[in-house]
């Protein structure tokens, strides 16, 4: 695959790209989420599945204390 080929799976998974996330959460590591989260294309950002796994994330964090 290419870097084009990814951003093109990508694009389209948001729900991909959230599970990724929230798979890196539940192991505590917050940068990785994080860089995962910023694979979502901006005009994804409201996707429920992409404002979701950021909710986990910031709830995480705050409990954690973040």
């Amino acid at each position: 695959s290419t870097p084009d080929e990814l951003r093109l799976w990508l694009d389209a998974n948001t729900k991909a790209i959230a599970g990724m996330a929230r798979i890196a959460l539940s192991a505590g590591d917050f940068e990785n989420a994080q860089e995962i989260l910023a694979m979502a294309p901006p005009e994804k950002a409201n996707d429920p599945d992409i404002a979701s796994a950021r909710f986990a994330e910031a709830r995480l964090a705050r409990a954690v204390g973040r």
